[in-house]
């Protein structure tokens, strides 16, 4: 697997009471392997990586009514 990954990508998955933090490699072809795994109290314990995108923005969005969502979710896109 070594050279073919072009990218990776950290997700975090909550098991019980604990995050685990698990590196996915992407390969050239868009498959996806995961690399291996942390068991971290929280999923930005062990790293300082940028966070999602996409999940900041609906984070921020849940906190409006409802009816604002969708406008906002246009708007936050191009950000």
């Amino acid at each position: 697997m070594g050279k073919d990954i072009v990218g990776i990508f950290l997700d975090g998955k909550t098991f019980a009471e604990d995050m685990m933090i698990i590196p996915l490699g992407t390969r050239m072809d868009g498959e996806k392997r995961p690399l291996r795994f942390v068991q971290a109290g929280i999923e930005n314990e062990r790293a300082v990586v940028q966070r999602c995108q996409w999940h900041k923005g609906e984070n921020v969005v849940s906190h409006l009514a409802k009816h604002e969502q969708g406008a906002w979710r246009k708007r936050l896109q191009p950000a």
